[in-house]
């Protein structure tokens, strides 16, 4: 991890209440962050404790969650997970056509082409 992705991330580790980082928006940054540098499990606990919060964000950023966790639990060899969590973020925001591409792409990493082809 390069750069100054390190230290926010600890910084929101040691005080992840601070007010000047609304939960839902610096946790899913942070989980974003651990998924590019690999720490799969890291991610996917940050990113389920960020979609537990009552007030999860708008819907672009809960949206978001949702797939890289369902990322990181592909990355975590739970491919059926990981499907689940592609098609809920589909069907949740049906008009976000970022959804509709990672379950494309998902679908067809596993070359289950029809439903790749109807996503």
């Amino acid at each position: 991890m390069a750069g100054l992705a390190q230290p926010a991330i600890n910084s929101y580790h040691a005080n992840p209440s601070d007010p000047a980082l609304p939960e839902h928006s610096a946790g899913l940054r942070v989980g974003r962050e651990l998924l590019d540098a690999g720490r799969h499990a890291e991610a996917a606990r940050q990113l389920e404790r960020r979609l537990a919060l009552p007030a999860a964000g708008d819907e672009t950023e809960r949206n978001a969650s949702l797939r890289y966790l369902a990322r990181a639990c592909e990355a975590l060899g739970d491919p059926e997970r990981a499907m689940a969590l592609f098609r809920r973020a589909a069907a949740e925001a049906p008009g976000l056509r970022g959804a509709w591409v990672e379950l494309a792409w998902a679908l067809m990493r596993r070359q289950d082409w029809a439903p790749c082809l109807d996503a």
